[in-house]
């Protein structure tokens, strides 16, 4: 405790009032909240990070997360299947809860891929690649992402490829946090729409019957929504921590 007043006592910081939780930031970057209760005791509590790795099982490698707003959705900061997890490589095109990384209209698993079960488990795409730790986003998210309430999402060009680009509210800790979606595309018979739209699946299944479809984000340089397609199409998968 005194070790966190003093640490509080010499920061060159900004600092936010939110009822009786007041939080310090050094820069845009929250490093310590402490709330006063009736008694007047003051608790501390050292703000939790907003970017780390967690272990991913192919590649057999760590890879980076970030929270674009505050209680959010740790993102990975790269598609399922980029080479060398880099954020703009377009990675795999998968069938809905598929695996394989470049092609469509295989590894077909009952009601899980005909739109009419949410992917879950060991029948999530992400979960299966690259372990527990790790889903496949609902549709929901992805509205909770795009909607620019929580964070602020453009169409950008980075490293000469094109794609959305969302980053956390200027102002708050995140603002220095963001992702990229490139516009990878999709892959049905051969890719095609790359470098101008990108397609991604969400687990959320369209209905309970079997229509075949499962819902997905589609991005472009004119606007994001949300849509539905036969589960045997090639989308890009972004996961999120469990």
């Amino acid at each position: 405790m005194k070790k966190l007043f003093l640490t509080l006592m010499a920061l060159v910081a900004t600092m936010s009032i939110d009822a009786q939780m007041i939080k310090v930031y050094e820069g845009d970057q929250l490093v310590l909240k402490y709330r006063v209760v009736n008694s007047g005791k003051v608790v501390f509590e050292e703000a939790p990070p907003t970017t780390g790795t967690a272990y991913a099982e192919e590649p057999d490698c760590e890879i980076g997360w970030v929270q674009l707003w505050e209680d959010g959705l740790k993102f990975a900061v790269c598609n399922v299947g980029a080479k060398n997890n880099e954020p703009e490589d377009s990675g795999g095109y998968y069938t809905w809860g598929g695996t394989y990384k470049n092609g469509t209209g295989i590894e077909w698993n009952g009601a899980y891929n005909t739109g009419t079960v949410a992917l879950e488990g060991e029948n999530d795409t992400a979960t299966k690649l690259w372990g527990k730790n790790w889903r496949m986003m609902t549709i929901e998210e992805f509205g909770e992402l795009t909607n620019n309430k929580n964070c602020t999402c453009t169409w950008a060009t980075r490293n000469g490829v094109e794609g959305l680009l969302c980053k956390g509210k200027e102002g708050t800790a995140y603002a220095s946090n963001s992702i990229f979606l490139p516009a990878a595309g999709y892959n049905s018979s051969g890719v095609s729409s790359q470098g101008r739209k990108g397609y991604y699946w969400s687990s959320t299944p369209t209905s309970a019957d079997s229509s075949g479809n499962a819902y997905y984000l589609n991005l472009g340089s004119d606007r994001s929504f949300n849509g539905a397609m036969p589960c045997d199409w090639g989308f890009s998968v972004r996961a999120v921590l469990k």
